[in-house]
């Protein structure tokens, strides 16, 4: 390619060429604005770094079953009988690391996790560098069966991934940090290891920050999602051998399973227990099997307490051992140092149901039903009678099949060893004739290997020449020899800005990546929920100033220029719904963006209810005011217990319509990606009502809805009488129902005879939910009825003691003088009445008992 290049150089008119190249090679390429941008965008990727709780309390009350609450939001590595398993950092992490925040031991929902790239990890973070083994465990690593049972699936992915041999253990219990375990797991996985098991607690580090490590294995369940053929395979045989190697115990002369003579030796181990499940009468149980192993040729009773013995002592008792005669417990956890295909003799106490084992017939009763959970604990705690016939039989049984397993076994290793003939069917001997002969030496192929070096070689030589010496013949033709050296730095140049333009692609696409959706209802705040810190997007605080409304502002400094995301459609369970933050630039994949200014309201209570709704309301219309007035919401986001609402109260829709001079677009997202977020431009979030504001701040409130409510309605200020007196509106609100008036005319009669004794005043009765809004604003500023669906009257009460009945249109107002007493008008309050003329002097009516008739509808 060089010397095509050069001869191309030196064609006809190689100035032109020489001009266009020169013109290319001036034109900078300038990595400046390449490069710019980097310390913005890591410093982001640190910023989204978010942490989840270890201990997810959604999954509280399935913990055990599917997915499991531990790290929720991520998936395991699983393919069917293999271990489950999250290594990290790996594809399925996008290559983040782990980090986390884990030093409570009493409330795992208090730790924390997350995941970060190496290249911008977390603020304060310390790197532990190293592969870390992280557990968590539903039961507790002191019992050596539940221990056992959780370390299974590490030796089988050490076993899977190459012996890889963990720096540390990092152990939690229901997501609560612990600190050891029990001595007998500890040795066996030290054995296994070959290193110490070191238990991190993170002490001596910065309390506060996260660790993140360089490399992460995290376990969430134990054995049982592994196949038996995996177990076997993969961890009991690989622990096994490992605890014999380190307890130096020899099988020589056992591997056959017969001694000299050519017996089968069958060792048979009694486990005893001491407490729970142990046997009412140890002597006797010993006897019966003592006398049963003697009928049998070579057999060896062992009886042992397991923890009377060291850990290489049970080694050593499990290596002798082809019948184990236990109770249930973990003691049979020693069972891994046996040979394979050993024989199990189980029993149980009453109550306690597994199949193919002896169970007690005969034991304390559970005072529950039998399917009732509190029964295991009385079952598990019995203790063990005996049945000497059944043992008897049952052991007989046993040692026969043993003794006839272990024979063919030693017959089948006799054929197994017979000798090979001399050099013939020599694997080992084939195999390195295979390999003489696969790479006989052959002249061609050294000659092909000299070439390749002689080439790469001259390649190499080229590729070192920068700007060679111009020839002695003329000026011009040295340009064409610095043109490799101009080409090279070309090259350079442009290969170091396509690294960088892939590098900010990449850093871009990390951040949309990182997005973190955490549940809008906190359920660890759930008891807690209307007192303090709310459980509706527990990771934000409020901007608040003593006495002034209670906040939230996306974008803003607090959410350092980032935007508000909500996955938020669920109408039944606030915790499925989420929200979290963005940077505009690098928003969450399939996101829809909302642009304007979006109000999320959260309410403990009920949006219909016009007080309640009122209160949730009132912050948004302070901070309306705090801002100027200057902007309005273009949509509403209601949400109660993190659940999505569709619809406020008509009352209350109405008074925001008036106060923010439009339509309430309440967003439910319809018709949109199920899936896909939502981000919004500008939103603010309201989590507490107008208790948090002071009482001046609430009336400045109060004046502003006043105000526009009245303009809304076009309801005029209100009126003297006739010029004189100044009119004094007395409204009385009547409910049906609860908190109701048992006697609603006597309580009317007793407001009106108070409102008579004073110039200028109306009394009006009203049931309120049967007015429109504007009515409720028209009454209650002049004491006034408006145009209503249904009929309303209004009493008013004058000098003259003469009662007014106000028609709804044209507010005619017909004396009762001028009806017939006993004519009949439409209903009032619910009931039919009838007007009679009132007496002057004791102001009660002078009407017959009718049982239509309310006596107290006209006193006064």
């Amino acid at each position: 390619l060089f010397l095509f290049f050069q001869i191309h150089s030196l064609q006809t008119s190689p100035w032109a060429f020489l001009h266009q190249w020169q013109q290319r090679v001036n034109t900078p390429i300038t990595l400046t604005n390449c490069t710019k941008d980097f310390p913005s965008l890591i410093t982001k990727l640190r910023q989204s770094v978010t942490f989840l709780p270890l201990k997810d309390q959604r999954y509280a009350q399935t913990a055990m079953q599917g997915h499991t609450w531990f790290m929720s939001s991520l998936y395991d590595t699983h393919i069917e009988g293999e271990v489950q398993y999250q290594k990290f950092p790996s594809e399925s992490s996008q290559g983040r690391l782990l980090c986390i925040k884990g030093r409570e031991n009493h409330d795992g929902a208090f730790n924390y996790y997350s995941l970060a790239w190496n290249e911008s990890l977390p603020y304060n973070a310390t790197y532990i560098k190293g592969l870390t083994f992280i557990y968590n465990n539903h039961y507790d690593y002191f019992n050596i069966w539940h221990g056992l049972s959780s370390m299974v699936p590490f030796v089988g992915w050490h076993k899977k991934a190459g012996c890889a041999v963990p720096n540390r253990w990092i152990l939690y219990h229901c997501g609560e940090l612990r600190n050891s375990v029990n001595p007998w797991l500890k040795t066996l996985m030290e054995v296994t290891f070959g290193n110490d098991f070191t238990i991190e607690i993170f002490k001596g580090f910065d309390k506060d920050g996260p660790f993140c490590f360089e490399k992460a294995v995290v376990m969430r369940h134990n054995e049982g999602g592994m196949s038996r053929q995996r177990r076997m395979d993969q961890a009991y045989d690989l622990m096994r051998c490992k605890a014999r190697q380190h307890c130096k115990v020899s099988l020589e002369g056992r591997l056959k399973g017969v001694d000299e003579r050519g017996t089968p030796v069958i060792g048979m181990t009694l486990l005893m227990r001491r407490g729970a499940r142990s046997w009412k009468n140890d002597s006797t149980v010993i006897e019966i099997f003592q006398r049963a192993c003697k009928k049998i040729e070579n057999c060896r009773l062992i009886v042992s307490y397991p923890n009377n013995l060291s850990f290489c002592g049970q080694v050593r008792l499990k290596s002798l051992t082809d019948i184990v005669v236990s109770p249930h417990g973990a003691q049979l956890s020693n069972l891994i140092f046996m040979n394979r295909h050993g024989s199990i003799m189980e029993f149980f106490p009453k109550g306690m149901i597994h199949r193919g084992m002896w169970h007690d017939p005969s034991g304390e009763s559970c005072p529950y039903s039998e399917d009732d959970r509190r029964c295991m604990s009385v079952f598990k705690n019995g203790r063990l009678g005996h049945d000497e016939k059944a043992f008897a039989e049952w052991t007989r049984t046993v040692l026969k099949q043993v003794q006839a397993t272990k024979m063919d076994e030693a017959l089948r290793s006799k054929n197994d060893t017979t000798p090979m003939p001399n050099g013939s069917n020599n694997p080992i001997k084939q195999k390195s004739n295979f390999l003489a002969t696969k790479f006989a030496f052959s002249p061609k192929l050294s000659l092909l290997i000299l070439a390749a070096c002689a080439t790469l070689f001259i390649i190499f030589q080229i590729q070192s020449l920068h700007t060679p010496p111009p020839p002695p013949s003329t000026s011009h033709p040295q340009q064409s020899w610095a043109l490799m050296n101009q080409l090279q730095n070309l090259i350079h140049t442009t290969q170091a800005y396509n690294h960088c333009t892939q590098l900010l692609n990449s850093l871009a696409t990390k951040l949309s990546q990182s997005v973190t959706f955490l549940p809008l209802k906190d359920l660890r705040y759930a008891q807690t929920a209307l007192q303090g810190h709310t459980w509706f997007m527990s990771s934000m605080y409020d901007t608040q100033i003593q006495g002034e409304v209670q906040f939230q502002k996306f974008p803003s400094n607090s959410s350092l220029g980032r935007v508000l995301c909500i996955k938020g459609r669920d109408t039944h369970d606030g915790v499925l719904n989420s929200y979290a933050l963005a940077w505009p630039e690098y928003l969450p994949y399939n996101a829809t963006f909302f642009e304007g200014l979006t109000y999320v309201s959260y309410n403990h209570y009920n949006y219909d209810n016009i007080w309640h709704g009122l209160s949730a309301m009132v912050p948004f219309v302070a901070w309306h005011i705090k801002e100027g007035c200057k902007f309005l919401p273009n949509r509403w986001i209601l949400y109660h217990w993190g659940e999505i609402r569709s619809k406020m109260g008509p009352w209350l829709g109405s008074l925001m319509e008036a106060t923010f001079d439009g339509p309430i677009n309440i967003e439910n997202f319809d018709g949109l990606d199920n899936d896909g977020p939502y981000c919004f431009g500008e939103a603010v979030v309201m989590r507490h009502n107008e208790g948090g504001m002071s009482r001046e701040r609430r009336l400045e409130v109060y004046d502003l809805m006043r105000c526009k409510a009245r303009a809304y309605c076009n309801v005029s200020s209100r009126a003297s009488d006739d010029g004189e007196l100044p009119l004094i509106g007395m409204t009385m609100f009547m409910r049906t129902g609860a908190r109701s008036f048992e006697n609603e005319s006597a309580v009317i009669e007793i407001f009106g005879r108070e409102c008579s004794k004073v110039g200028g005043c109306k009394l009006s009765v009203s049931y309120s939910n049967n007015l429109t809004f504007c009515e409720q604003t028209e009454e209650e500023n002049a004491g006034k009825f408006s145009e209503q669906k249904v009929l309303k009257k209004e009493i008013e009460i004058l000098d003259n003691s003469s009662v007014y009945v106000y028609k709804k249109a044209s507010g005619e107002a017909l004396q009762n003088q001028n009806l017939q007493c006993g004519g009949l008008l439409t209903p009032f309050f619910s009931i039919s009445f009838r007007i009679c003329e009132a007496d002057e002097q004791d102001r009660h009516p002078n009407i017959p008992t009718w049982s239509t008739v309310d006596k107290h509808v006209l006193h006064g």
